[in-house]
Parts: structure tokens; C-alpha cells; sequence
């Protein structure tokens, strides 16, 4: 290709042509409200690409001041230009140098067919086709992360959907910060999904003596809900125990719960929970890719 790529770093003036773009892509579900959540984040960054000043994609990242790291989070480029362009607009994107805010860089890539999309930053998984480019880039997998789904939802359960959502948020870090090794966690998309809920007012948690044992965001699209992220110290609380506190807080009308950024270590765990709440109809596995700068 002779054309020149021009990457920018977008504001919320331009939010909405990055929108359009991730609207037309062939495997994307977008929500305005969702992606406007995303970027009122303090550390969201978006970037749009550009050929002949006609845009033909963009990324969406996540500046991690956690544990000093960056996410990648969204990669949208219109079909026809991915083979010539997915590169440079992607390695454009990034930082180059490592530096005392980013270490590394983190990309949840989708391994085999994914489930049916949820919509971005509830979803934080890149397009399967993003692996090779970002291979060559330096990007090593590290991990696995588990996406469940659960469908025929058992609404015997106590579920109402009128629960109320609070949440002791500097407990849940505290918890974090115990579990996230054995968790399989170590990965700056937990705190992307923990910025965004927490910004959302859908984060829950749950004490036992005057500590957070239980964690999750919980959001719903339509008749869809997503639980993301979630933690439970495993040694205080039961599968049972999670599924009730998910099933307080879904109405009559869901009927498909996913899990997107369930860790290796919760996922046995997780699973059980999973099936208190209804049948298992999905489980995909997803790619943890790093960059140490």
C-alpha cells in the first residue's frame, strides 16, 4: 500500500464516527450508552484511523494505573482495509517505550469461534484475526481466560432483579490483591471492567466479618445479563452462595447470563456456580496476550 495511514487520538467529539465504525463491523454489537460509559472513564483512549481522510478504523484502549499497564480493548477496521492496514494502525496506537505509568500491554484475543457477541466495554475481547498481528508486534500469550455462558436461566431461584447494588470497592481491591495469582487475574482488562461497573453504580459485594469475600459487576442489555468482573474468596463462600447473589439481582425476563473474564483459577468454580443458575450453553476460551515494554 502507497496510501499514508494517519492514527489519531480521538476526544468525545469524535466518539460517535468510532461508534459508526464499530456499528458496521461484521462481528460488533455497539450501544452508545456502553461505549459513552467507556470513554467518561478517567484512563479510556481512543484512537481513529484514517486513508485519504476517510476513516477506516480505530482502538480503544485502557490506561491501567492498577498494576501499570495499558488494555487493549477494541480493534475495528473495515474489512476491506484489515490485510494492508491492521498493523500500522495498531502498532500506532500503542505506546513504545515502557515507562513508569505502562509496563506491558495486555490483549484478551478469542481462541476458535466466539459466542455471540456482547456488546463493547462489557465485552473487552479483540477479533481472533488481531493474534497473528499482534504476534508480530512481540505479543506473547501469558494465560487463559474463560468466557461461560449460561442460557435457560433457573428463575425458581429467589431471582427479582430488585436487589439493591453497593458495593465496598477499596474491600473488593483488597480482596484482589490477595487472590488475583491464584484467581488467574493478572491482567489489566479485570480493572477495565472493574473501572467501568464501579462508574456505572453495578458493582456488588458482599461482607463476612468486616471483610469484602464476594465481588461483581453486574449489567444487563435487553433480556442479556453480564457479570463481569467477579472475585470470591473461595475458602468463605460456596458457588451456591454467588449464583444466589446473581440470582437477586436478574428480573423474570433474562435469559442468557455470560461471564466474559472468568480467570483459570475460578473457572472449576465458576462453572458450578453456573449451574445453579441455569444450563451451561457456552464456553469459550480466550488468549491473554502481553507485551512487556
Amino acid at each position: 500500500m502507497t496510501k499514508t495511514i494517519f492514527n489519531k487520538r480521538v476526544g468525545s467529539n469524535e466518539i460517535d464516527t468510532w461508534l459508526g465504525l464499530l456499528k458496521a463491523g461484521p462481528n460488533k454489537m455497539a450501544d452508545k450508552g456502553l461505549v459513552d460509559s467507556f470513554a467518561n472513564l478517567e484512563n479510556s483512549i481512543f484512537y481513529l484511523a484514517s486513508l485519504d481522510e476517510s476513516p477506516i478504523g480505530g482502538t480503544a484502549l485502557y490506561l491501567d494505573k492498577y498494576r501499570l499497564g495499558m488494555a487493549l480493548v477494541n480493534v475495528v477496521i473495515d474489512p476491506q482495509y484489515i490485510d494492508e492496514t491492521a498493523y500500522a494502525v495498531i502498532k500506532s496506537s500503542l505506546p513504545y517505550f515502557r515507562s513508569v505509568a505502562i509496563r506491558d500491554i495486555d490483549a484478551l484475543v478469542g481462541v476458535g469461534e466466539a459466542l455471540a457477541e456482547i456488546p463493547f466495554p462489557l465485552s473487552l475481547e479483540v477479533m481472533p484475526w488481531t493474534s497473528e498481528t499482534l504476534t508480530k508486534m512481540g505479543f506473547k500469550r501469558v494465560a487463559s481466560i474463560h468466557h461461560i455462558r449460561v442460557g435457560e436461566v433457573n428463575h425458581k431461584r429467589e431471582s427479582k432483579g430488585d436487589a439493591d447494588y453497593t458495593a465496598d470497592l477499596e474491600g473488593l481491591k483488597k480482596l484482589y490483591w490477595e487472590i488475583y495469582k491464584e484467581e488467574g487475574l493478572n491482567c489489566s482488562q479485570f480493572w477495565c471492567a472493574f473501572d467501568i461497573s464501579a462508574s456505572r453504580g453495578r458493582m456488588v459485594t458482599a461482607n463476612s466479618n468486616n471483610q469484602v469475600v464476594m465481588g461483581f459487576g453486574v449489567d444487563t442489555v435487553g433480556t442479556h445479563t453480564i457479570i463481569s468482573p467477579i472475585l470470591t474468596k473461595r475458602d468463605l463462600v460456596t458457588p451456591e452462595m454467588v449464583a444466589h447473589e446473581i440470582a437477586q439481582r436478574i428480573g423474570p425476563e433474562i435469559t442468557m447470563i455470560d461471564l466474559p473474564l472468568v480467570g483459570a483459577g475460578q473457572l472449576d468454580f465458576l462453572m458450578e456456580t453456573a449451574q445453579h443458575i441455569g444450563k451451561i450453553t457456552g464456553h469459550h476460551e480466550l488468549s491473554l496476550m502481553r507485551k512487556t515494554l
